[in-house]
């Protein structure tokens, strides 16, 4: 009879902790960019033709199938498989969150920055609708639908908060997406001018714009005529309070 010791190599141990999505309320998109008769609208996809109809008055003349239209003896038109709906923008402030007085708010805050972002992305998954989260800092990715929820969420637990440019220049370079997304999900902890007048140009553009602002202090005097703003241009706001671990 004899024993062996094993001591663990603790210096190779990693304890990832995952975000915990909640629930939350659906996403509106820009008034026609999501409903079906919008997307007859639409411009088509003139590389893909699906089927063939008769000519109607106002069809563009590159769409005629001449061959098929010398055999029926009339002229007939290609038609096309119809766009995709519009994608979800989420964008969330990857910068150090403002700091409370101590540390274990600060880690709160971050905890709700990175859970409402991951619920945002979730919800939109769920219904399979697309959408986009770009990530920055020192390991910068972008995230779409086709990677799946266990890339995003290990992506998330390892964000560390270390981009250096304000959130209001993030979201100005951001504007360039405007015209090609159907709904924009804001998520942040901290709110000023700035940021107001970059999320009413956002909505000026055309898409839904919805804000979670991430705040131990939701009727907070200083943020609410910000708040009130935000809601005059239509944007809504959502205030998510951190929960203490």
């Amino acid at each position: 009879m004899f024993s062996r010791r094993i001591i663990p190599d603790t210096a190779q141990t990693e304890l990832l902790v995952m975000p915990q999505p909640f629930s939350v309320e659906d996403m509106e998109f820009a008034p026609g960019d999501s409903a079906i008769e919008s997307m007859g609208r639409a411009t088509e996809d003139v590389s893909n033709p699906t089927d063939i109809r008769n000519y109607q008055p106002g069809d563009a003349l590159k769409k005629i199938h001449w061959k098929i239209s010398a055999r029926k003896g009339e002229l007939m038109v290609r038609r096309f498989e119809q766009p995709v709906l519009p994608e979800l923008l989420v964008l969330m402030d990857c910068s150090a969150p403002p700091t409370w007085g101590h540390p274990e708010a600060a880690a709160d805050v971050r905890d709700a920055l990175l859970e409402t972002a991951a619920s945002v992305v979730s919800h939109q998954m769920n219904a399979d609708h697309p959408v986009r989260l770009p990530l920055l800092g020192s390991h910068p990715m972008e995230f779409e639908k086709n990677m799946g929820m266990p890339l995003l969420l290990e992506n998330l637990a390892r964000l560390d908060f270390s981009e250096t440019d304000r959130f209001e220049r993030v979201l100005q370079l951001e504007t360039r997406r405007m015209r090609k997304v159907g709904a924009t999900a804001v998520v942040s902890a901290r709110l000023n001018g700035n940021i107001v007048d970059m999320l009413v140009q956002m909505k000026r553009m055309g898409p839904c714009v919805r804000l979670y602002l991430i705040t131990f202090v939701p009727d907070d005097p200083v943020i609410a005529p910000m708040v009130g703003k935000l809601h005059q241009a239509g944007i809504e706001v959502c205030c998510i309070q951190p929960a203490p671990v």
